[in-house]
């Protein structure tokens, strides 16, 4: 995730076959979830979150080669 922390615009960037196929979700520090993105093509892609609360988010990223968790900060 670059930037970050940032602002709520960022980038998951990645490298491989893996992530050209990925299942974002986003959850707020209530685990509640507020985003969903099927990211598809590309090892490069733009989220904006910019009219979301500022604070600390939870991003997972599922792939068929499993899964990962990122914290994701908004200032």
């Amino acid at each position: 995730i670059y930037p970050n922390p940032n602002t709520g615009k960022f980038e998951l960037r990645g490298a491989g076959n893996d992530v050209r196929n990925i299942q974002v979700t986003i959850y707020d520090a209530r685990g509640k979830e507020v985003m969903r993105k099927e990211c598809i093509g590309s090892s490069k892609y733009a989220f904006d979150m910019t009219s979301f609360a500022k604070g600390t988010y939870m991003l997972k990223a599922e792939t068929k080669e499993g899964t990962c968790n990122w914290q994701v900060i908004l200032q």
